[in-house]
């Protein structure tokens, strides 16, 4: 299927002033800057062809992750517009005050003008638009040589200033830091977590970072606000539970009290709660859990007319934390009804929702129908997640659902094509040049259970691979897998003759 050209169409929509407020902000942060690389490509590029930029990039180490790379631009360019935007409508009123200061200067009122500086600059400090204070700083300094020529100042005032534009412009580097290493760290958990020892080696680079010190000193909000999500998301990826809440708890508190930060860090801000309420679900809080996924639902309504993007990333959010809480809960009643709403939404935006969230909820939508034994329709919905372009945009699933596809054959007695579709995956991994240790147990299991007679020698073989798979899955770095498909509940669905819902009530407590 042809990609789609919304990270195109997006770039080439931009004006001049969004395009250079863009590369400002990128230029703030360290370390390398492929999505960079990319978008200098698509601003020269007048139509869209993914081949023709794969070609050009295959030189290029990050191509082998380049759906990665292409996510991490098209959300770098939304957090600029909503930052562009948010300062456009402080610095459009501090247009006019400036313009009243102008008048003073004229009228020689320096000591009034000084006076409308200082609370123009007092209110960009308050909303640290810290782009904005630095054209406040360039005006300052103009008054600064007017009051020492006229002797209302001291020259001692210019180095003060000298030195508030100096922790200014640190304070957007330490920024800019904190968002390099946080969608590092989300691109990882999106690519299935810490996979091998390469994954572990980014990750504790990441964690050593000078800027994720225990006990760092911060000039902003802001900077506190992002020290903590990093954190959560390290040790989310780490599996440490009990550190990982106490930072979604602070993050979470720090959104809650400068409520100005939930739109400009939206999608950290709707991470945070998914997590936060995946430990409430483990620990069986349902009451909290739910509590945080309505948050979710208020913001849909708040952005309903607002913004559309942002609209829409929560819609699809509300929706799979909604759908996950259900399957965690096993309240199948409260499944079948979110089923139906979500499948209301996606009759009207699902060719408007990005395809991250979109894959998510199409193999939610699988599970149901799986769950329910409709595996015809589960297929269809399967299909959507592995014939498609949205394969990319979550590894994790879609390595998961290349198993499920093979199970969905086995109910469907597809058994013909079973040996066709091994053969794929075994394709797909020597691509990747990755298999992780969960997809080799299950294979080696499943082709064993596809070539036998299950009415003799179904069961013992079954019971193997249950056995297998238990001491795989006790690698936490494995067990990410059994949070969308659990595989125990499956074996004991042919174990015991019964349907994966009625399986996974049977096993509660596997994830």
């Amino acid at each position: 299927m042809k990609a789609s050209p919304i990270l195109h169409d997006l770039i080439h929509s931009l004006t001049e002033k969004e395009r250079n407020y863009f590369i400002q902000l990128s230029s703030f942060q360290e370390g390398d800057k492929n999505y960079l690389k990319i978008y200098n490509l698509l601003v020269e590029t007048e139509i869209y062809n993914e081949d023709d930029v794969k070609s050009h990039f295959k030189n290029e180490s990050f191509i082998k992750h380049f759906p990665s790379e292409k996510n991490q631009l098209f959300h770098q360019l939304l957090k600029s517009l909503r930052w562009y935007q948010h300062e456009t409508i402080f610095t459009e009123n501090l247009n006019e005050r400036v313009k009243n200061i102008q008048l003073l200067f004229n009228k020689q009122l320096f000591r009034h003008a000084r006076k409308e500086l200082d609370k123009i600059k007092h209110d960009a400090i308050q909303n640290e638009l810290y782009y904005t204070l630095l054209e406040i700083f360039e005006l300052e300094k103009v008054l600064i040589d007017i009051e020492i020529r006229y002797d209302a100042s001291e020259l001692s005032i210019l180095d003060q200033l000298i030195e508030e534009k100096r922790k200014v412009l640190s304070t957007i580097s330490s920024i800019s830091n904190y968002t390099y290493i946080i969608n590092q760290l989300i691109s990882i958990l999106k690519n299935a977590g810490i996979k091998n020892e390469r994954d572990s080696i980014i990750i504790n680079e990441l964690i050593a970072h000078p800027s994720l010190k225990q006990n760092l000193i911060h000039n902003s909000k802001r900077e506190t606000l992002l020290y903590n999500t990093a954190q959560a998301l390290a040790y989310r990826l780490l599996h440490k539970n009990t550190e990982q809440f106490n930072y979604l708890t602070i993050t979470l508190n720090l959104f809650e009290e400068y409520k100005n930060f939930i739109s400009d860090y939206i999608e950290y801000y709707v991470l945070c709660i998914g997590f936060k309420a995946r430990i409430y679900g483990l620990n069986n809080q349902n009451n909290k859990c739910n509590e945080l996924i309505e948050k979710l639902w208020l913001l849909v309504d708040a952005y309903k007319y607002k913004e559309l993007n942002a609209f829409l990333f929560l819609l699809a959010k509300a929706h799979i934390n909604k759908l996950m809480f259900a399957l965690f809960t096993r309240n199948f009643s409260l499944l079948e009804t979110s089923i139906s709403n979500t499948q209301l939404s996606l009759s009207k935006y699902e060719s408007k929702i990005h395809k991250e969230e979109l894959s998510t909820l199409h193999f939610l939508i699988f599970i149901w129908y799986f769950g329910q034994q409709d595996y015809a329709t589960s297929l269809q919905w399967l299909n959507k997640l592995i014939n498609e372009s949205e394969k990319n945009s979550r590894q994790d699933l879609y390595r998961i659902s290349l198993l499920c596809n093979l199970i969905v054959h086995y109910e469907l007695k597809n058994i013909s094509n079973l040996n066709y579709l091994l053969k794929s995956n075994i394709r797909y991994y020597k691509k990747t040049g990755l298999q992780l240790d969960f997809e080799k147990c299950f294979m080696k299991n499943f082709k064993k259970i596809t070539l036998t007679n299950l009415e003799s020698d179904g069961d013992k073989y079954f019971e193997r691979m249950k056995k297998e798979m238990l001491i795989v899955f006790n690698d936490p770095h494995q067990k990410f897998a059994l949070e969308y498909f659990d595989f125990f509940a499956w074996i004991y669905s042919k174990q015991n003759n019964c349907s994966y819902f009625n399986a996974l009530k049977e096993n509660k407590n596997i994830v």
